[in-house]
């Protein structure tokens, strides 16, 4: 993100900290109020920072009253930044919270947490299992990326995913016989003719441990390439008369089409998760890119709000080789999952006005980027300008 609080409100010889203060900005943004040992007595995001401040020193009008505590005795400073949109005033004051007021943090982050699916092929026994990912980074647990599907909009779609893809690629429903292989007990699905049960040595573990590495890729790629490809073999199945074939393919076309729910929407192993989300700027006429994976949420350039063609298609490389950069190389940790479960929050429920957030990856097109630029600076298409945007890239 953009860093710390920039704008710094102090007491004069001449002004106290309360007419100083009329100085800041009626805008969005994120403050601080500090003490004489620079603690932090109250930080906040608001909509108007010079109401906010005005109000807890006890200076309310008739439509803000001073009905809170006054902070002006215990007040010797104000810290604060102009943000342009909620996601980006999130970010920062979960951002700052976190190193002003541990405690207010944690309790901000009780109500957005980030579920998983993980999935190791390599695991001794490779069954899935659903995990609050900001408590098991807090337990220390290892997060490899490329074995975590993620993220979901509430606590009960992970397992709802996990089972699909248990439907899907016929992994093992009773994981307790599974650590037994090869001396388990099959199931029913063995004999369904679902499962090859590597559970009591009728297969071999390494075959099961191949169908896993699909569901993974599966759960890697968009749902539209995996159905692109199926529909491609069922076209050759058909055209050499393979008709049984044809028909299982027709049928698993189907049962991916039916899984698909919106509390999985964003969902893919985090390794490869990959956001870009457009915002109103704090700059006038102008929109801010920011570029999101599960390691971390960059504030990536502003560009302005009549984006055309060319200037979309010259700026695509440019995101998308910042977002392959920002992909996490290595286990997840506390923080990487505390900003994913900010960012899951505007995922699955995001703000009516306040900009859009698209999945980035090799599909993205300039149309799209224009067209979520568009929305996030709130231009109709015939408002549209075909003079190139001169000041892209990122801020000094």
């Amino acid at each position: 993100m953009r860093g710390s609080l920039n704008i710094h409100i102090a007491p004069s010889d001449v002004q106290p900290l309360v007419e100083r203060a009329q100085t800041l900005p009626a805008r969005p943004g994120v403050i601080a109020f500090e003490a004489r040992d620079g603690s932090t007595v109250l930080l906040a995001a608001t909509g108007d920072l010079r109401r906010f401040a005005l109000t807890r020193l006890g200076q309310g009008d008739e439509t803000t009253p001073a009905r809170r505590e006054n902070l002006a005795p215990v007040t010797a400073a104000l810290r604060a930044r102009v943000v342009g949109s909620s996601f980006e005033g999130d970010a920062l004051y979960l951002e700052e919270a976190r190193e002003r007021l541990p405690a207010t943090y944690r309790s901000a982050l009780d109500t957005r947490r980030v579920w998983a699916v993980r999935l190791d092929p390599g695991a001794r026994t490779p069954v899935w299992r659903k995990l609050d990912l900001l408590a098991a980074s807090g337990q220390g647990e290892t997060l490899e990326p490329s074995t975590l599907i993620a993220p979901f909009g509430d606590k009960d779609n992970p397992g709802r995913y996990a089972e699909r893809l248990d439907d899907l690629f016929d992994l093992c429903r009773t994981p307790r016989e599974l650590e037994l292989a090869p001396n388990g007990r099959a199931c029913a699905y063995k004999e369904m003719g679902r499962c090859d049960a590597p559970c009591d040595g009728s297969a071999s573990m390494e075959a099961y441990r191949a169908r896993v590495r699909d569901a993974v890729r599966f759960a890697a790629q968009p749902v539209e390439l995996s159905l692109s490809a199926i529909d491609q073999r069922m076209a050759r199945a058909a055209g050499e008369q393979d008709f049984e074939l044809a028909a299982q393919l027709r049928s698993r076309a189907e049962r991916i089409r039916k899984g698909r729910k919106p509390g999985a929407a964003w969902a893919t192993t985090l390794d490869r998760f990959a956001v870009l989300g457009a915002f109103p700027s704090v700059r006038r006429a102008r929109v801010s890119l920011f570029i999101a994976t599960a390691s971390a949420i960059e504030h990536w350039a502003d560009v302005g709000g009549d984006l055309t063609r060319a200037c979309a298609r010259e700026l695509l490389p440019r995101i998308t080789g910042r977002a392959e950069d920002l992909l996490p190389r290595t286990p997840l940790g506390v923080s990487a999952c505390e900003r994913l479960a900010m960012l899951t929050h505007h995922l699955y429920h995001p703000r009516r006005g306040a900009g859009e957030l698209i999945a980035l990856g090799p599909s993205t097109d300039a149309a799209q980027l224009c067209t979520l630029v568009r929305r996030a600076g709130r231009l109709e298409p015939a408002a549209m300008s075909d003079t190139p945007d001169t000041q892209l890239g990122p801020r000094a």
